[in-house]
């Protein structure tokens, strides 16, 4: 079973949790952890599990790296 971390990170706070995650869960279980700024909806491809990092501002709206990739999910 792959199973992935992918977040978004401003501050660094959500990165650290998806660091703290992956040393939790160890590499047994968690193939990868990336940053999703710059990714294609297809890095999101292959895995059977997916763990993601989504960090709110303001009025608890998405952050931009997340909602290119949220866009790019509704037209698959």
């Amino acid at each position: 079973m792959r199973t992935a971390i992918f977040y978004a990170s401003n501050t660094g706070s959500t990165e650290e949790i998806a660091q703290l995650i992956k040393k939790q869960l160890g590499p047994k279980h968690v193939d990868t952890i990336r940053d999703v700024e710059g990714l294609d909806v297809h890095d999101l491809e292959g895995y059977d599990t997916l763990i993601v990092g989504v960090a709110t501002w303001d009025y608890g709206d998405i952050p931009y790296d997340w909602s290119v990739l949220y866009e790019g999910l509704k037209q698959c």
